[in-house]
């Protein structure tokens, strides 16, 4: 038998190591079911994209709501405006919901690291990559932007989510000093590294922290080949996050109210197109409701005609051919018909 000893005690047995994924539920059992974990990972980073009104604000703001009910932290960076009553029908706690002040894009993903290192957030929400800019671009117009310029958001992001990764150190703006984990977790091992890197190193996946993060579904303008939409951020992105969760507006039911058409509800199917944490390419259908409530409706789209397929349908009637269509054509050409 093989005596890995000599390897030391950074080499470990993988049930040693891994430690199973801890997870917040939710009030729809069916969608952490989807997932295939039964509920949102703990210390994972997860995207949610979709075209416009489809959904992204909504789901997150629900989930917050969901997060908030069991006493949990919550954050909230809003590049976007975030609407306050809109929030509160969906059953958020502003009081108790932390915003993030932040500048440029690298103001922000020092303070969402800040953040991350503390542990004291159970849930941060960032809306969206899209509408975060960088110091580099936020003067050039749309005519002076280069092609170095135009990447400045995909390196910033990249570089981001690479420190969620692979860990980051992070001083506190407030004493300038390091910030402590209060966790000490298993993955790592106190003997391989020094005291302070083993009090100072930060991972995403070693926190109890999920990251949302909201992103537009765009399309490419003169794509003939491939996919015709795309997300912004760069593609580094899509390596870090554990979930990404395509939204997309299959039905949009509308009511009469006092002469006119209102909104009554909306059913939204959540795809996971990619899922680390379970089975993938498994959806399901939510039915988002203009108050900011979310009600599951079903794995399938029933057809809006509901018709009984047990019900004897009438047989169709066909009327019986006295005559050979032979003998009617010979007597048209005799002139006896």
């Amino acid at each position: 038998m093989d005596d890995f000893s000599i390897l030391g005690e950074s080499f470990k047995s993988a049930k040693d190591f891994l430690k199973p994924i801890e997870v917040v539920t939710t009030s729809i059992p069916e969608l952490g079911d989807s997932f295939g974990c039964g509920g949102i990972p703990r210390g994972r980073a997860i995207e949610i994209y979709a075209e416009r009104s489809g959904g992204k604000t909504t789901l997150s703001q629900w989930l917050v709501s969901e997060f908030q009910k069991q006493g949990l932290n919550c954050a909230w960076a809003a590049g976007e405006p975030f609407d306050m009553s809109y929030a509160t029908k969906a059953g958020v706690d502003l009081s108790k919901l932390k915003m993030i002040e932040f500048g440029y894009g690298e103001d922000l993903t020092y303070k969402l690291k800040l953040a991350l290192a503390t542990n004291l957030f159970d849930l941060i929400v960032i809306d969206s990559i899209n509408s975060i800019t960088p110091n580099a671009i936020q003067d050039a117009t749309v005519e002076s932007k280069s092609m170095n310029e135009k990447m400045e958001a995909p390196k910033m992001w990249a570089e981001f989510f690479k420190q969620l990764d692979g860990g980051y150190h992070i001083g506190s703006p407030a004493t300038g000093k390091q910030v402590k984990k209060n966790v000490v977790t298993k993955n790592i091992d106190p003997k391989t590294l020094t005291e302070k890197e083993d009090l100072y190193w930060h991972k995403l996946d070693q926190k109890k922290t999920v990251m949302l993060f909201i992103n537009h579904r765009l399309d490419k303008i003169g794509m003939v080949f491939g996919s015709k939409q795309y997300t912004p951020g760069g593609s580094r992105k899509d390596f870090t996050f554990s979930l990404r969760l395509n939204l997309d507006v299959k039905r949009t039911v509308m009511k009469k109210s006092k002469g006119a058409e209102v909104l009554k509800h909306k059913l939204i199917r959540v795809k996971p197109e990619k899922n680390r944490v379970g089975i993938p390419l498994k959806s399901l259908i939510l039915q988002f409701n203009p108050d900011g409530t979310i009600k599951f409706y079903g794995y399938k789209l029933e057809k809006e005609s509901k018709s009984n397929d047990s019900e004897e349908k009438e047989p169709i009637k066909i009327e019986a051919i006295e005559k050979n269509p032979l003998d009617t054509f010979k007597n048209k050409l005799e002139g006896t018909e």
